[in-house]
């Protein structure tokens, strides 16, 4: 049996470093994403150390520059011509209002965005595997997202709203793996969300360092980062998910997501997603 490979973002940390030691237990060739070389080094040396048989490589790309995007995309695809999986875990919260490289709220643009344009650009090697799988590490907090979107990407005026914006890239983490697991229907690829519970990582403490985000002041009630993995391994490596594809799973079940998670909010925000990141690739001329 051929050995399977999976894309873990944001795996130097957390949930994707707990998912990517998992899944290399289990025998999967892991590609470990890291915003730097440096960050990847010390993640390859936490896996190696934990797990001395596992086979993890390190691509680099930061989330926040779609050009960048499209870079670690070409690093994976030299890599893994065939992608079993791609696990987009990656993720943030900032305190403070900040924008992307290309002009985008920085939470939506790396907790969306990226995963979005990045999923994309592997569509041809997750179709070359024998039953491909695009999993999100979505949240329990997407029904803070405001209701009824109209513009995904319009930065709202006034005071900027920290849980609202996580939010609201939470359920675009939900609705775009719906809407792409519809656009994938006759093919051998299917897509998950999943909401890891409350996990005790270094998530939350971007932003302005004199202000903790809830996540760290309540970070005694977290769980280890290995139980908020647990679904998002089961989501990649067990072969029941693949019969009932496009839905929101918690504690390795599917539940329902809020009701804001509808197909017309789906289809709007592919669209808009869409003419976003070909506008800055062409730009960018990537």
């Amino acid at each position: 049996m051929s050995q399977k490979t999976v894309l873990i973002t944001g795996a130097t940390a957390g949930i994707g470093l707990a998912g990517a030691q998992e899944l290399g237990r289990r025998g999967w060739k892991v590609l470990v994403h890291a915003r730097n070389e440096a960050r990847g080094k010390g993640a390859l040396e936490t896996l190696r150390a934990a797990v001395p048989r596992g086979d993890f490589d390190v691509v680099t790309g930061d989330l926040s520059s779609l050009k960048s995007v499209a870079e670690l995309a070409r690093q994976v695809a030299a890599k893994a011509p065939v992608l079993d999986a791609l696990w987009n875990n990656a993720g943030g919260i900032q305190s403070e209002r900040k924008a992307s490289a290309d002009g985008v709220e920085l939470q939506m643009a790396v907790n969306h965005l990226a995963a979005f344009a990045l999923t994309s650009r592997l569509l041809p090697q997750l179709k070359a595997a024998p039953a491909g799988r695009v999993v999100a590490t979505s949240s329990g907090a997407h029904p803070l997202a405001p209701g009824n979107i109209q513009d995904w990407f319009l930065d709202r005026p006034g005071k900027y709203r920290p849980m609202q914006v996580y939010g609201q890239t939470k359920l675009a983490n939900i609705l775009f793996t719906q809407e792409l697991n519809r656009r994938l229907a006759g093919t051998s690829v299917t897509a998950h969300s999943f909401h890891p519970g409350f996990v005790r990582t270094s998530f939350g403490s971007g932003g302005d360092p004199s202000k903790k985000s809830v996540f760290e002041m309540m970070g005694f009630l977290a769980l280890p980062p290995e139980k908020g993995a647990d679904t998002g391994v089961f989501l990649v490596d067990d072969p029941e998910p693949a019969k009932t594809p496009g839905r929101y799973w918690v504690k390795r079940k599917p539940k329902n997501p809020s009701g804001k998670a509808t197909l017309e909010a789906g289809a709007r925000l592919w669209a808009q997603s869409e003419a976003l990141v070909e506008k800055a690739w062409q730009k960018a001329e990537v």
